[in-house]
């Protein structure tokens, strides 16, 4: 049954407003002026004809949003339309009268309205205020990967801002050169050679399993235990596969469980300890890898170097805690050489309320040759399985009470042209971290939405994800957020070490 369309709300018009003579209600006037015509056109344009056909003054473009101007000047008008033009409208606005040769949405119903199938009914609309979307969507419908190519296409503003776009991408252009070609003549490789430019974001280089930190590429024997059911705890039966003492009825099988139980804690560590394993720091709230706790010694020509214990967290996506990586000292000295050099953190180069921490940077010359941060590196590179010149300069983050990173990729974003080319896609992410909470905070951690799962710091210990699947695809349950700390006195403080696919020794940082 189709439902019924609803009036707009019942709102008392001023006094002294006629009823225009075709309108089917006496409010249809106040309502067009109310922009009524606009936000429920199928009941208005059916019911109000004439008071909508008077075309009354829109209601004036405003920003409700203070980070618009940061937002449009990184392209976000053309990338994210749908939210812009209701949070930054009149930024969005002004963006789209000095720059008439793109195309763009002008309304925020364009994204639903081309994706409804509208674009070939209504083609007035279709091209004046829909003129990005409805040409995404001619061009990305029948793609075999719809979605990702819709986010392709509006990485940059669709136009040519050469003569020759055409000419380049068919000559191929969009695939050998992607980088300039997809800045400058998106239109043209949306039209001439979506195969080629397609074939750019395509991942070009698998993930490294470490055989410190990594359990193997296919599930183990006891893969049961790596899917267990979302929010389970992790002492529940249903988490360890195992029935519950009650479903033992007699009285022999109780007593035979109660035997083999005794006996298991008498073993050396395996999983049969592992419901009884105190978790802290990771507090987690869904269930864990129930085995392979291994130490692995921090400097392997040192036999007097400390041990770090490999924690595996989860097997897909793959999430590790390795216990004491860096020593108190190393510590110290890294907070030491970054306590100079904080600034507001940037997200894709402008400061934003997403994210309200600081950060230093450490990735100069004389950063380069000290000798704790080279051995940081160099340890960084052992445990992960990649080369050290994969790894970014090392960055220090720090957060006070209200601080934090809403969830985010560290994977950058599908439009993250001149990276990807250059430096390949960030894989595996080290996050370290350098203080303790207090006694009593219960904030501060970096928890992963989508998986239910919040990690607390630990000195000198580490939290090791990877931001692709083993094939080297980009794989979104790596979400995650950097939580701010509860308490006023608390202060967080970690290193983020981004590794990837290719070197990033020409990085400017």
């Amino acid at each position: 049954m189709q439902a019924q369309q609803k009036p707009p709300p019942q709102k008392q018009p001023p006094k002294g407003k006629k009823t225009a003579p075709d309108d089917k209600h006496e409010h249809c006037p106040f309502w067009a002026t109310s922009g009524e015509c606009t936000k429920n056109p199928t009941f208005m344009l059916e019911e109000c004809a004439t008071s909508c056909s008077d075309d009354p003054e829109p209601e004036a473009a405003k920003d409700i949003h203070q980070d618009c101007t940061a937002w449009v000047s990184d392209g976000e008008c053309y990338r994210n339309p749908a939210f812009m033009l209701q949070q930054c409208k009149a930024s969005c606005a002004k963006f789209a009268e000095s720059n008439s040769n793109m195309l763009q949405d002008t309304s925020d119903t364009c994204v639903n309205f081309a994706l409804r199938g509208e674009c070939d009914k209504d083609l007035e609309k279709a091209s004046t205020q829909c003129r990005a979307s409805c040409h995404i969507q001619r061009i990305c419908g029948n793609h075999t990967d719809a979605v990702f190519c819709q986010k392709a296409l509006r990485c940059e503003a669709i136009t040519d801002k050469r003569d020759d776009c055409g000419d380049r991408a068919r000559k191929g252009l969009c695939l050998t050169k992607p980088a300039s070609m997809l800045r400058e003549c998106l239109k043209s490789c949306s039209e001439e050679d979506l195969a080629g430019m397609m074939r750019f974001h395509l991942p070009h280089k698998r993930t490294t399993l470490s055989p410190l930190i990594d359990l193997p590429g296919s599930p183990p024997k006891v893969a049961g235990f790596y899917s267990t059911p979302p929010n389970e705890h992790n002492t529940a039966f249903t988490s360890l596969a195992r029935c519950p003492r009650d479903a033992l009825t007699s009285r022999f099988d109780k007593r035979l469980t109660k035997f083999r139980r005794d006996r298991a804690q008498r073993r050396p560590w395996g999983r049969e300890h592992w419901h009884q394993w105190n978790l802290l720091p990771g507090r987690e709230r869904t269930p864990r890898v129930p085995h392979q706790f291994r130490r692995v010694p921090a400097q392997p020509d040192d036999p007097s170097s400390h041990n770090v214990t490999v924690e595996q967290v989860s097997y897909s996506p793959r999430i590790r805690y390795l216990h004491r990586l860096l020593s108190a000292e190393e510590c110290d000295h890294v907070i030491k050489v970054a306590s100079p050099l904080f600034s507001p953190s940037p997200v894709r180069g402008s400061v934003t309320r997403v994210r309200t921490s600081t950060t230093a940077m450490l990735g100069s010359a004389a950063h380069n040759r000290d000798p704790i941060i080279k051995a940081i590196r160099d340890r960084i590179a052992r445990f992960s399985g990649y080369p050290e010149p994969l790894i970014e300069p090392l960055q220090v983050v720090r957060y006070q009470q209200g601080q934090k990173y809403d969830g985010h990729h560290d994977f950058f974003d599908v439009c993250d042209l001149d990276d990807k080319q250059m430096n390949g896609r960030r894989q595996v992410t080290f996050l370290i971290y350098l203080v303790d909470m207090p006694a009593g905070e219960e904030g501060g951690g970096t928890g992963f939405p989508d998986l239910k799962l919040e990690v607390a710091p630990e000195r000198g210990s580490a939290v090791v994800f990877n931001d692709c699947f083993d094939n080297g695809e980009e794989d979104g349950r790596s979400l995650h957020a950097g939580l701010a700390p509860r308490n006023p006195d608390t202060l967080k403080m970690a290193i983020n070490g981004w590794i990837r696919s290719h070197p990033v020794g020409h990085m400017n940082f």
